[in-house]
């Protein structure tokens, strides 16, 4: 999955991608990252953004689970960060629940 790979790279050298490293960045970036790419398909929906969706969705759904919130309304990146210290510190802890949560998956992300 794209988004994935792009996550990774930003993981390993945050400063080439992000102003600061903070999750309203990395948030910030990847919709636009997003915005971009599904501008530049130019066609509907194929199979590997609807995978990347699905996986989202139930990102999402295991951060909820993680910090025992009922409210699906709000997005993972908001959690995350109305529970850390800091916005840096919401940066990591998000690499941290996608990294759990891709080995109860079975994969390998950091």
């Amino acid at each position: 999955m794209e988004s994935l790979y792009m996550l990774k790279k930003i993981y390993i050298k945050p400063e080439l991608y992000l102003w600061d490293i903070t999750l309203t960045n990395l948030s910030s970036f990847l919709t636009g990252y997003e915005f971009g790419k599904n501008t530049l398909d130019d066609h509907l929906p194929n199979d590997t953004s609807m995978a990347e969706s699905k996986f989202f969705y139930e990102f999402n759904e295991y951060v909820h689970n993680y910090y025992g919130c009922t409210v699906s309304t709000m997005s993972a990146e908001y959690l995350i960060t109305e529970r850390s210290g800091t916005d840096n510190e919401a940066f990591y802890k998000y690499y941290e629940l996608l990294d759990s949560f891709m080995k109860q998956e079975g994969h390998q992300f950091l």
